[in-house]
């Protein structure tokens, strides 16, 4: 069964083009960042909601968070996948999932060794907790 390939960054800038028209006070950076800014205050605030004793001291997942935006620019989460589709040959994002995946299996590396993890690490920027 063959897929459609959607390719997710160009989808990106027309999405930001179009808000930017609807949002003329902001610049493109702008915009990007606070709904980066939304994005991760939501994510923060569903992480608190799992209890403590769920936690695994040095676990890592990769998940998929589907997040729609309502007018005002509030994300909403619709789903989060415990699996996400990591196929790159369905994807225009080959190359984004591939990189992704071995900069995730690199910090592992780091984290094992007990290094300092890096603020920044290939354009991904780390998350601190509070």
């Amino acid at each position: 069964m063959k897929e459609d390939n959607v390719n997710n960054m160009r989808f990106w800038r027309e999405y930001v083009d179009d808000l930017l028209i609807q949002f003329p006070s902001y610049s493109r950076e702008e915009l990007e960042n606070m709904i980066f800014e939304r994005i991760e205050k939501g994510v923060r605030t569903i992480l608190e909601t799992i209890p403590k004793e769920y936690h695994l001291d040095g676990a890592t997942a990769l998940m998929g968070w589907d997040i729609i935006f309502d007018s005002e620019l509030n994300p909403w989460l619709m789903e989060i996948n415990n699996r996400p589709d990591m196929r790159a040959y369905l994807s225009d994002l080959s190359a984004t999932k591939i990189q992704l995946v071995t900069t995730a299996i690199e910090l592992l590396f780091l984290q094992n060794m007990n290094e300092e993890m890096p603020d920044e690490f290939y354009g991904w920027k780390r998350v601190k907790q509070k």
